[in-house]
């Protein structure tokens, strides 16, 4: 595994940051890292934070299920007549 994965710090950040490019969502922080890491601030959202739509449309994850986003980017008309590929 990287170093940086694994760092008390950076290692939770870097873990959100993956997610963010796969899945186009920001998971926040849970309240134990802000108590660690910045005690006296305010804690995290409540929930995860979709950063944008294109974010959702271009997230790495529909290139990986070999899909695409539903209502985001249809492959073509009358593509659903062919077989997979």
């Amino acid at each position: 595994m990287f170093p940086l994965m694994q760092d008390e710090f950076f290692g939770e950040i870097a873990r959100r940051v993956i997610k963010l490019w796969y899945l186009g969502i920001w998971t926040p922080l849970d309240g134990a890292w802000y108590d660690r890491h910045a005690p006296g601030q305010s804690g995290p959202p409540a929930s995860e934070i979709l950063v944008s739509s294109a974010a959702y449309l271009e997230s790495l994850v529909w290139d990986a299920v070999g899909a695409h986003p539903m209502a985001g980017k249809p492959p073509g008309f009358g593509t659903w007549g062919l077989p997979p590929e």
